[in-house]
């Protein structure tokens, strides 16, 4: 019945792909099985001369030291995990179950390793964990888009601008409540009376252009509408159109926001009104003074002229000079013709100085 038992274990060491090892209770290899040549590459007698023969300087892990006396101290079967390298110089993962062989007195007479090669195993973990943090990454990349569409849900619903969804080539999809507040019409009555894409619905003249550029460059593009509401009033609106691009950057959605300013192109219209009349005034002021610029060289002219006829009467200094040597004529008028002359006149042996203010001057 032994040898029978023995047969079985014999055939079950050999067979195996598990590296077995029975050593001493000091750790000292003392019989491998095939197993253990095919896992690590080495024979009994290899490892004699090329490793080490005792487990505890063979093994890589390092605390096999504590583990190994784990297993002498508790008297039970310890397992650990070792990244080996093989006499290859192949590197692989290995699971190692260390289990004491007890006589009838409960003493530890052998320790038996079993060795496994979980390096598929270790393979299929990392890979496990990479599909987890990838999950984990997706699972917070939703959590922040399903944040980030809580918050525009919020602003869609509260915004006084009209907020439209399209498709990839401009049909409508979705419109807000404040398109009902901008253009007057509910999503039905936009639809049936504007049509389904932003080509028809648009009451600017270049929307094909306009979307074609936004489509092409694949960028926001922003224009200007004169367009009527749902009771006829005139007004002005301002859209952003944005496409959506999905991870390969191609157009998934665009979204097209207006904002009323007709209040801002009132005041635009008045600024330029504004600054129409300024021009207007400033070419009238600037008209008004060539005009005197003109009436000013004419009156200027004319006083020189005046200062001339002026001089011609006056008595020379050198004929006053002639008569009375000792004397100086001080003569300054303050502007170009003065209010004041002098006069001379010699008779026999008189002489008859005049200096004279004209009044009112």
């Amino acid at each position: 019945m032994i040898n029978a038992e023995l047969e079985k274990l014999s055939i079950v060491a050999r067979e195996t792909d598990n590296a077995i090892m029975i050593m001493d209770v000091n750790g000292y290899f003392e019989w491998l099985n095939e197993g253990f040549t095919r896992l690590y590459g080495y024979t009994l007698e290899k490892l004699i001369n090329e490793n080490s023969i005792n487990i505890q300087e063979f093994s890589n892990n390092t605390h096999i030291k504590e583990i190994f006396q784990e297993c002498l101290n508790t008297k039970k079967a310890v397992i650990y995990e070792s990244y080996i390298e093989t006499r290859e110089k192949q590197k692989k993962w290995t699971q190692t179950t260390l289990t004491p062989i007890l006589d009838d007195n409960h003493n530890i007479t052998k320790v038996v390793a079993i060795d496994s090669d979980i390096n598929e195993i270790k393979r299929a973990e990392e890979e496990i964990k990479q599909q987890k943090e990838e999950i984990l990454s997706q699972r917070d990349k939703l959590e922040e888009i399903n944040k980030e569409l809580e918050k525009l849900s919020i602003v869609a619903s509260e915004t006084d601008n009209a907020i439209i969804i399209m498709d990839a080539a401009g049909n409508f999809e979705w419109i807000n409540e404040s398109l009902t507040k901008i253009y007057g019409y509910t999503l039905e009555q936009f639809i049936e009376k504007k049509g389904r894409s932003i080509i028809n619905s648009s009451s600017n003249p270049n929307i094909k252009s306009i979307l074609q550029k936004c489509i092409t460059h694949k960028e926001s593009t922003t224009y200007e509408s004169l367009t009527k509401t749902a009771i006829g009033k005139t007004i002005w609106t301002q859209t952003t159109l944005t496409p959506i691009l999905d991870e390969q950057g191609e157009i998934q959605k665009l979204i097209a926001i207006d904002t009323d300013i007709s209040k801002i192109k009132k005041a635009e219209l008045e600024i330029i009104k504004q600054k129409e009349q300024i021009q207007a005034q400033s070419d009238l002021l600037s008209q008004t003074n060539n005009e005197l610029e003109k009436n000013n060289i004419l009156i200027t002219d004319s006083i020189k002229y005046a200062k001339r006829i002026q001089e011609s009467i006056l008595p020379k200094p050198s004929s006053i000079r002639s008569v009375l040597p000792d004397s100086f004529v001080l003569y300054k008028p303050r502007d170009i013709v003065s209010g004041d002359f002098y006069w001379m006149h010699k008779d026999e042996n008189k002489i008859t100085i005049a200096v004279s203010d004209c009044t009112g001057h």
